[in-house]
């Protein structure tokens, strides 16, 4: 019976940190882009202003201004990245609760199926390159890498 029970915290623990995993590495990549974005923004506000340069340079820093606050307006990276880093720390709490005893395999499957409700479809890359760091975090070499990406194995 414990090994039945150790296989079921161990899937449960995978699942957790292969979700955890991956909202850590969708939030970094918004976030990063939120702050080229912010960049863009500020840049072509200051181009836009300055007379040094001349008309076409303040024609050109206006029409980027509005390009790159559009985009920083539509797709809401900030809202996006938050979202992730809720769902990220909610997952890596269930692991750990599993890896404390604190938590049954049936009860963080229960807890991890409501928060994947709360997700976004997800970038398959990104999933897979989680799935391979999660296998390693909780089987270790026992077990090989689920997922191969082109010529490299990701996740080692």
């Amino acid at each position: 019976m414990a090994t039945v029970t150790t296989a079921a915290i161990n899937e449960a623990k995978f699942c957790a940190l292969l979700n955890g995993k991956y909202h850590a590495d969708r939030e970094a990549f918004l976030d990063s882009w939120d702050r080229l974005i912010t960049f863009g923004v500020l840049a072509a506000g200051a181009t836009a202003f300055l007379d040094v340069f001349g008309v076409h340079f303040q024609k050109l820093g206006a029409a980027s201004l509005a390009l790159f606050a559009l985009v920083q307006l539509v797709y809401g990276l900030p809202v996006k990245a938050r979202k992730h880093a809720f769902l990220r720390e909610r997952y890596f709490e269930i692991s750990s609760r599993l890896a404390n005893g604190d938590l049954k395999a049936a009860a963080a499957n229960g807890s991890m199926l409501n928060l994947a409700g709360q997700e976004d479809p997800p970038y398959f890359a990104v999933h897979a390159i989680a799935e391979n760091w999660a296998t390693r975090a909780v089987y270790g070499d026992k077990k090989p890498l689920p997922c191969k990406i082109g010529l490299f194995r990701f996740g080692s």
